[in-house]
């Protein structure tokens, strides 16, 4: 597994954000693997992109705390029928940072895969 401390640099968007992307970008496709059950793919300096595969529903939130962007995501009750790929696009504005983590129900997560586009 790939350590979780990713060096970013800063940004020039409006706001720190994530949502849920329905439709995969194709640059961003083709970099996925397939069985990875969390990755990190940058696109740029300002956008990344959270893959997780997970049975249940899932959702995003984003914060930045000091010097690191955290990336939270919560589990809630509704089972899904299989396994789902979920994708979150996280925007980080002009936010200085120069970690990224990620915490699943509150607890730190390593990526398997990180790369970019």
């Amino acid at each position: 597994m790939i350590a979780l401390g990713v060096l970013l640099v800063g940004c020039s968007s409006e706001q720190l954000s994530v949502v849920e992307v329905q439709s995969v970008p194709g640059e961003v496709q083709d970099v996925i693997d397939l069985d990875a059950g969390l990755q990190l793919i940058q696109d740029g300096e300002e956008v990344k992109y959270i893959l997780y595969k997970n049975h249940k529903v899932v959702t995003a939130d984003v914060q930045l705390d000091g010097g690191t962007l955290k990336v939270m995501l919560t589990h809630h009750e509704d089972e899904r029928s299989g396994e789902v790929q979920y994708m979150f696009k996280v925007t980080d504005g002009k936010a200085k940072y120069e970690a990224i983590k990620v915490f699943i129900d509150g607890e730190e997560a390593t990526f398997d895969n990180v790369t970019g586009i």
